[in-house]
């Protein structure tokens, strides 16, 4: 049964959640209420305590300001996906999620493409980082949701 989120609902537009590894995180978008959720430049991803909180606006919703890629709100950051394990040391966990963004790149113009980026909780406070380009990828193709697996390498 799908339930508000207390801090995460309110007049916006919400959508596309998804739980961290551990269940103690959601990742969703977020565009001004009324807005459509489809393909719309506004939208930008947030994390919050499953259990409800003050959400958190992912620092990586901006391209750096030096490469001329655009401001967010403005280029599309959508479909939040965490990695499947988060690892702890010193006190601290650290989360990785991916995310799809339209962000102007010389190489791939407006296309959607996926970016990774830390985020990092140290019991008290939620700390994001900037994105990190996934550069493997097709440049000329809408990339949207990531797939994360596990590997197994047999030595």
């Amino acid at each position: 049964t799908a339930t508000a989120v207390m801090g995460a609902s309110g007049s916006d537009n919400e959508y596309y959640p998804a739980f961290s590894p551990d269940d103690k995180y959601i990742a969703y978008n977020v565009v001004p209420g009324g807005s459509s959720s489809y393909a719309n430049p506004s939208a930008e991803v947030y994390v919050i305590p499953s259990g409800g909180g003050t959400r958190v606006r992912l620092a990586a919703n901006d391209p750096p300001t030096c490469t001329n890629q655009g401001t967010s709100p403005g280029v599309e950051n959508s479909w939040p996906k965490w990695a499947p394990q988060a690892n702890q040391a010193n006190g601290k966990t650290y989360y990785w999620l991916t995310f799809s963004s339209t962000r102007n790149s010389p190489i791939t113009g407006a296309t959607p493409q996926l970016y990774v980026t830390p985020v990092v909780d140290d019991g008290t406070t939620l700390t994001t980082y900037p994105a990190l380009y996934l550069w493997n990828q097709p440049s000329d193709e809408h990339n949207h949701t990531p797939a994360w697996d596990f590997f197994e390498i047999v030595q």
